[in-house]
């Protein structure tokens, strides 16, 4: 599942029953002008929006209404607008919208004027930056969520040495956590130890024996980032989505496969697909319509043919 998928399974739809008494340190509530609370992500908030206090707060003000809070978060969660747009110009409604995104200090501001003044069957220019300030705010260590991760596991060559004075990991919005690992869900929001207690000022510290490195790097891909670089990667990719039940780090196994089939990778590419069971299955959620990477390499195959068989075409 994709990011922004992710957080549009989790984007508040409408005003919450409890103005404070806010016992999640991960959330906030956004009061609006009409009486209405609206409880979000406060990291998000904080990632997606410079000029929003939102850091040692329990509540702020919008200063609007709710439909067009809401319109709005939703555009910080998923990057896109709610509705279809008609071809109707900038409403007093949008120029409202486009003036409280600048009070928030909104980073994709230009982009979100931009979608609201498109013409219809026109596909506007730039894109929103949702996974770059996600991203780069998970980096910074802007983005502090209720859990931090221990991984004591070094790896040596091929070996795996305990070692304690690896630092510990944060584990950012536990919310993208639970989405999109199974391991995560069952482990922070279910009846599991680490689960229990966890609400409150003080962060949580969670063991987790799995290498360091590799655990870092799957943190900051389910925050947006990427896993694989090189070929050497994939291997280790498929390992951490097996293990940690990460359906989209298997779909970014798949694309990056197809993505980079050369003459001098591929038959090494197609032999690794073949020795990994789990990138042969479809039906995986959220993998429905990934590449088929089978497919894809018996189709190059054939193509590159000649040259993969070194014979030279006269």
């Amino acid at each position: 599942m994709a990011l922004a998928s992710t957080l549009a399974a989790v984007c508040p739809r409408g005003p919450c029953s409890d103005k404070l008494g806010n016992e999640d340190p991960e959330t906030v509530v956004v009061t609006t002008s009409d009486g209405y609370a609206v409880r979000c992500l406060r990291g998000l908030l904080q990632a997606r929006c410079l000029l929003l206090e939102v850091e040692h707060e329990e509540a702020v003000s919008s200063g609007e209404e709710l439909a067009l809070v809401l319109t709005l978060v939703h555009w910080v969660y998923c990057g896109r607008l709610k509705d279809p747009r008609p071809a109707q110009g900038v409403t007093a409604a949008d120029a409202r919208l486009i003036r409280l995104a600048h009070r928030w200090g909104l980073r994709d501001v230009s982009e979100l004027q931009e979608r609201l003044t498109a013409r219809r069957g026109r596909a506007p220019m730039q894109t929103g930056t949702l996974v770059q300030d996600v991203v780069a705010a998970y980096r910074s260590g802007k983005l502090t969520g209720r859990f931090l991760f221990r991984s004591p596991v070094r790896t040596v060559g091929e070996m795996a040495v305990e070692d304690d004075d690896l630092p510990v990991l944060d584990g950012g919005l536990s919310a993208l956590l639970q989405h999109r690992s199974d391991y995560f869900r069952a482990m922070l929001g279910g009846s599991w130890a680490e689960s229990c207690g966890a609400f409150g000022p003080e962060r949580t510290v969670v063991t987790v024996y799995w290498p360091h490195d590799q655990m870092s790097r799957l943190l900051e891909f389910l925050h947006g980032g990427n896993f694989i670089e090189k070929p050497e990667d994939l291997k280790v990719a498929v390992d951490c989505a097996t293990f940690f039940g990460v359906p989209s780090l298997l779909h970014h196994v798949r694309e990056w496969i197809a993505a980079n089939l050369k003459v001098s990778t591929a038959p090494m590419l197609w032999s690794f697909v073949e020795s990994e069971p789990m990138l042969q299955l479809q039906d995986l959620e959220c993998c429905e319509d990934a590449e088929d990477v089978e497919a894809a390499c018996f189709e190059y195959h054939l193509k590159h043919f000649a040259e993969l068989a070194g014979i030279k075409e006269w």
